[in-house]
């Protein structure tokens, strides 16, 4: 006869199951998805590398993702109590697997910052968060999260807004799509994407454009992450 181990959820394990039932519970969460063309965003990141700049995907998605927020506010606010509470500046969450569960904390200011010093303050709040040496505030704060799962196989999923934020960004693995064209069958590396907005406050339109702003944000980065390189001044 098989034995089973039983116990209680207690410490983090505990807070985080108790804040993703109340998030499900206290709002109306809705998922969009999309793809996009990632050709010149893996090409980007290679020369980067190259360029010995360590510059990651996230990074590049972050940046474009408050870049994106500056033109679509609204799904930076946060909403508590019935009372909505607009921002002018991106307060940028990562979430983050640690042994002890999933962290997701705040990158203050974000929208204000090159693309090396986001990079810098995100693998700062990584590691801190591995080694449970985080602030109440980092935790807490914030008004726009991103979920990364691309280097698992899973394209899309649902991720779960941290309230009283009304909108988090999840990112898919990279597959090939085969597009036909007029000369035959072609393909392109495709990133996948999930956006979860609140639906008592965003509308599936206008997360939808959002969407769409962030994708040719993505498709065409090269121009601006070499500009923002340049003039962080890092050697290109």
């Amino acid at each position: 006869m098989s034995q089973t181990d039983s116990f209680k959820l207690r410490g983090i394990r505990s807070v985080i199951a108790k804040n993703m039932r109340a998030s499900l519970a206290n709002s109306a969460q809705l998922t969009l998805f999309s793809e996009f063309d990632a050709t010149d965003l893996l090409s980007t990141k290679n020369k980067m590398k190259a360029a010995g700049a360590g510059i990651g995907i996230e990074d590049i998605v972050g940046v474009a993702v408050c870049r994106a927020l500056d033109k679509h506010s609204a799904l930076r606010s946060r909403l508590e109590d019935r009372q909505v509470q607009l921002s002018d500046q991106t307060d940028l969450c990562f979430a983050i697997a640690t042994d002890a569960g999933l962290m997701a904390p705040t990158v203050f200011n974000a929208g204000t910052m090159e693309l090396a010093e986001l990079s810098a303050t995100r693998k700062d709040l990584t590691l801190r968060a591995k080694n449970n040496n985080l602030t109440k505030e980092e935790l807490v704060g914030g008004n726009f999260t991103i979920s990364n799962l691309g280097l698992t196989p899973v394209t899309h999923f649902t991720p779960i807004i941290k309230q009283p934020q009304v909108a988090i960004l999840g990112i898919g693995t990279i597959t090939e799509r085969v597009v036909l064209a007029s000369r035959g069958p072609t393909s392109h590396p495709a990133m996948h994407l999930s956006l979860t907005i609140d639906h008592q406050l965003i509308d599936g339109l206008p997360g939808g454009l959002f969407l769409g702003d962030l994708q040719d944000l993505l498709e065409n980065c090269e121009p601006w992450v070499l500009k923002d390189h340049s003039a962080s001044g890092q050697d290109s």
